[in-house]
C-alpha cells in the first residue's frame, strides 16, 4: 500500500500482480473440442459453410510475448496448412 498526493490530498493505492503458477496442459489432439458458429441468416444463402474454432489455453499474455512465437508454441502442434490463427 502507498500514498498518493495532489488536488484531491492524500489518497491510499494498491498495486496487485497475477503471477502464473504453472503453464497450461497441452491439449491431447484426439480429443479436440472443436466448435461451430451458430445457424444465422446469411447461411440461408449460397455461402461456405462457417470456419470451425478450436480455443487453445496459453498463459496469461502480456506486452512482453512475441505474439509469433506464442502462436508457434500453442497453436504449431494443432495448424494445418491454410488455417487462420488469431489472438485475442
Amino acid at each position: 500500500e502507498y500514498y498518493t498526493y495532489g488536488p484531491h490530498g492524500r489518497v491510499s493505492k494498491k498495486q496487485h500482480v497475477i503471477l502464473p503458477l504453472k503453464e497450461p496442459t497441452p491439449l491431447d489432439v484426439k480429443n479436440l473440442q472443436w466448435s461451430t458458429p451458430t445457424k444465422s441468416k446469411a447461411e440461408d444463402l449460397t455461402l461456405p459453410p462457417p470456419p470451425r474454432r478450436l480455443a487453445l489455453p496459453t498463459h496469461l499474455l502480456s506486452t512482453v510475448d512475441d505474439p509469433v512465437e506464442v502462436v508457434r508454441r500453442y497453436a504449431g502442434p494443432y495448424a494445418q496448412e491454410g488455417d487462420i490463427v488469431t489472438l485475442g
